[in-house]
């Protein structure tokens, strides 16, 4: 006689000697079976074959939906930068003071950090091109 254990769900095919009688309990949790008609909340997985299909389904499915390509306007290690680079002189001047911030107390603190120098000079070449190109504070460029 086989059942559905009521705890994990899962269908009970063991059958154990309690006795005189025997009953059906389940080999994962090792709880006594009901009847089918007792769980009906709860479909059990039929085989072990197909829960490991079905986890590997699911895992799948999330690789799939973290390798989808993020909507940005290059993306990259640079991001941040090449959006400082869009915003022109004043995304220029931003960057410019970050850099020196970041420097000043870095070097207060006894730190002397390589990238604040070069993030001043993308900060420089951004003033300079919206300053040539007429792109104050993010205008669109025609290129």
């Amino acid at each position: 006689m086989a059942g559905v254990c009521v705890e994990c769900g899962s269908i009970v095919t063991d059958v154990q000697n309690f006795g005189s009688k025997s009953e059906p309990v389940c080999g994962r949790c090792h709880h006594k079976a009901g009847n089918s008609a007792e769980v009906p909340t709860k479909e059990p997985v039929a085989t072990a074959t197909e829960a490991a299909a079905s986890r590997e389904a699911q895992r799948h499915e999330a690789l799939d939906a973290l390798s989808e390509p993020v909507k940005s306007s290059g993306g990259g290690y640079f991001e941040a930068e090449k959006k400082g680079i869009q915003k022109g002189m004043l995304g220029g001047f931003v960057m410019m003071v970050i850099a020196v911030v970041w420097f000043v107390v870095g070097w207060a603190l006894g730190f002397i950090f390589f990238y604040p120098p070069i993030l001043f000079l993308i900060g420089l070449y951004s003033f300079i091109k919206g300053a040539a190109t007429g792109n104050f504070a993010g205008k669109k460029i025609a290129a």
